[in-house]
């Protein structure tokens, strides 16, 4: 449990790095998690542990809809329920908190996007830029926004993704090097094996 404590640190902590977006869908999904863990304990059910490490390997993902069935009985007198309940809600009080507080942050005031796009506009009018990001949540967020800016409506931007049919995404990178796309925004995992040589990248 102390291993999975670290793991999950670490990986709000990226997705806290990526994206104020990321983060919040995290936080909010980790909340619905813990209320829903709560009702299977009050039925005497509790999560596998294979589910449990699976749940914060991938955790900013939507929770699946079979969840119940990666349950098993347990005894309650056996355990500290009570304080294991306790805890709970001392957990969901402070990720209450915290959401509370990055709820309200827009795009217009999200100092990382907003320091995205001004580098993004100083770059791309030296040359062809690729942008990167591990998280796809991330990615969908800012090419929205970049989609949207002001600043981007006369340069053409794309965005290749997990959901793209491999032939769109030759096409797009096909584009790119032949100097017909200003910029490409995908994750690491779905840039893997293309080539975005270009001789105006910057």
């Amino acid at each position: 449990m102390i291993a999975l404590e670290g793991i999950f640190r670490t990986i709000l902590l990226k997705r806290r790095e990526s994206s104020i977006h990321a983060f919040r869908k995290s936080i909010r999904y980790h909340l619905e998690f813990l209320r829903r863990l709560k009702e299977y304990l009050a039925e005497g059910k509790f999560l596998t542990k294979q589910a449990f490490r699976k749940y914060v390997v991938n955790l900013g993902e939507e929770l699946p809809e079979d969840l119940e069935e990666e349950l098993e009985d347990f005894r309650k007198e056996d355990y500290q329920t009570d304080k294991l309940l306790e805890d709970i809600d001392n957990d969901i009080s402070l990720l209450d908190e915290i959401l509370g507080r990055i709820s309200g942050i827009t795009p217009e005031e999200d100092a990382k996007l907003l320091e995205l796009e001004d580098r993004l506009s100083e770059l791309v009018s030296n040359g062809q830029v690729v942008v990167f990001t591990y998280y796809a949540d991330t990615l969908d967020y800012i090419f929205e926004q970049v989609a949207e800016s002001e600043k981007f409506r006369r340069l053409r931007i794309e965005k290749i993704s997990g959901r793209m049919p491999p032939p769109k995404r030759e096409e797009i990178v096909k584009q790119f090097v032949e100097g017909d796309v200003q910029g490409v925004m995908s994750t690491d995992g779905w840039s893997e094996g293309m080539n975005f040589q270009s001789d105006q990248v910057v």
